[in-house]
């Protein structure tokens, strides 16, 4: 899929799809998070299930990881 594209007043705003990221050792998702943030993707990290599924409850994603 593409990037979300949400109007605003006479705007077009492209919002970039949101990662979720979950471990329970950040050195792990660190490294992955950077990299996804700098090819221009909205990450997300959740340090294990309950956290994935609060951040889930407050916004969509695109994928999980």
């Amino acid at each position: 899929g593409s990037p979300r594209v949400v109007i605003i007043g006479a705007g077009i705003v492209v919002t970039p799809h949101v990662v979720l990221l979950v471990d329970d050792q950040e050195f792990v998702i660190a490294p992955i998070a950077h990299a996804l943030k700098s090819a221009g993707y909205d990450v997300q990290m959740a340090p294990d299930g309950l956290g994935a599924l609060d951040i889930l409850s407050r916004q969509p994603v695109s994928v999980v990881v």
